[in-house]
């Protein structure tokens, strides 16, 4: 079955943007494992949850600063997580990606390190729920989902597009690339191969 579902949609990724909502949806509708994509920025985490026809975007902002505790954002992480144990789901969580080309070396080291707390975050909640979680690095699903891996303004666009097609609302850059990690994760069924593997 899971099978089933990677080759409809390595068949399909090629010609992505063609697709409408309705038709993958119908193709994943009794099929699907479900999948939770997780794309995590300096401000917060948004994630995807796409379940055969459910498909749930949300976002939350992390407003802990200097080991300040945010119970809220802690609470609705485990929340999420719980939820994913119960669908019997598997993370797909963006790997740390610093766009040197418009960024200083000193921010790149402050942004990796708020960036690996909060995947550190993520993975222990995961953890303590019993659910796998893959890394893929933002050029693997890059490559897999939108066809190319150059041009920040680029790939947002085009990321923003599936999200647009799949949800059928427009979305933000980080919602719309938790959605297309959630596709990539389905399509390639990576976490059925272990929880905290590097991809690409």
């Amino acid at each position: 079955m899971i099978a089933a579902v990677a080759e409809i949609f390595q068949a399909r990724l090629e010609t992505l943007r063609g697709l409408v909502r309705g038709d993958l949806l119908e193709c994943l509708t009794g099929l699907s494992p479900c999948v939770l994509g997780i794309d995590a920025d300096s401000q917060g985490v948004s994630w995807c949850l796409l379940d055969g026809d459910t498909l749930k975007v949300e976002s939350l902002t992390r407003t802990n600063r200097a080991g300040e505790i945010d119970a809220e954002y802690d609470a609705r992480l485990a929340s999420l997580l719980k939820e994913a144990r119960a669908r019997n789901a598997g993370v797909v969580l963006e790997g740390i990606w610093l766009a040197s080309e418009t960024s200083t070396a000193i921010r790149n080291v402050q942004v990796f390190r708020v960036l690996a707390e909060i995947q550190g975050e993520i993975k222990a909640a995961a953890r303590a729920n019993g659910v796998p979680v893959v890394v893929v690095q933002p050029t693997t699903w890059h490559a897999a989902v939108l066809g190319f891996v150059r041009g920040r303004a680029e790939l947002k666009g085009a990321s923003m597009e599936v999200g647009r097609m799949f949800a059928g609302e427009d979305l933000d850059e980080h919602q719309s690339d938790a959605l297309a990690l959630a596709l990539y994760g389905i399509a390639r069924a990576f976490w059925r191969e272990g929880a905290d593997r590097e991809a690409g």
